[in-house]
């Protein structure tokens, strides 16, 4: 499964950009002090979200490029679904 994930000591996504096929599942694993929101100036999900120091499975079912980014120190990243 792919993985997105984050350090305490970096401040971006490892990889920040991500293509999958529709109905694929991402996993995100943020670091304490990192989290994933949806992005508010570009197109997104708003159930796009994963709290700090959480894990969580996501499934995207619609072909699309999903926006997301820290909350807390606005780096971004994004889910290219094909």
């Amino acid at each position: 499964m792919p993985t997105v994930t984050t350090s305490d000591s970096t401040m971006a996504y490892d990889p920040m950009t991500m293509a999958i096929s529709a109905y694929g599942l991402v996993k995100f694993v943020m670091s304490g002090t990192h989290n994933v929101g949806p992005d508010p100036g570009l197109p997104s999900d708003p159930g796009l979200r994963v709290g700090f120091g959480e894990t969580a499975c996501l499934e995207f079912d619609q072909a699309g490029t999903f926006n997301f980014e820290c909350t807390v120190h606005v780096f971004k990243g994004k889910i290219i679904v094909q």
